[in-house]
């Protein structure tokens, strides 16, 4: 059976050490407000949330790969907030090197926004997506 790379934990682990992103997001309940696939009720303005949207994979050449696209959406109360946490999303994932044993990111890179503002229950909820493609090949 093929194993793949866990690149939501490496995802989680490189925005989790960006002290920017630490000191904008904060805590809830001791966790930090950087979430995957979903974002869970009581969750508090601002707050980071991510999800693959595709990860075809090669398993027929000399070394398998996979090409990744992930969604990494900065959200906030407001657009100025939104697009400070957009900055420092950018600054950490751009060009970054992500860990996963026995894969080897060999490219990661910001390849486009978009940008939406959703209002519920009242709240103007600010969306900074961000576009992210991650390549990873196997160790042989």
């Amino acid at each position: 059976m093929a194993s793949f790379p866990e690149s939501d934990k490496a995802i989680y682990q490189k925005l989790a050490a960006a002290a920017d992103i630490v000191n904008a997001v904060g805590t809830v309940d001791g966790l930090l407000q950087v979430y995957s696939d979903v974002v869970p009720d009581g969750a508090t303005l601002p707050y980071i949330f991510f999800y693959c949207v595709s990860a075809p994979f090669e398993m027929d050449s000399p070394r398998d790969t996979t090409d990744e696209l992930w969604t990494i959406e900065a959200v906030a109360a407001s657009r100025a907030a939104a697009s400070s946490l957009e900055d420092d999303v950018i600054s950490t994932m751009h060009k970054a090197t992500l860990s996963d044993t026995g894969w080897q990111n060999y490219y990661t890179a910001v390849i486009g926004r978009q940008r939406q503002t959703f209002i519920a229950d009242r709240q103007k909820y600010f969306h900074r997506m961000l576009e992210v493609r991650v390549r990873w090949a196997k160790n042989t």
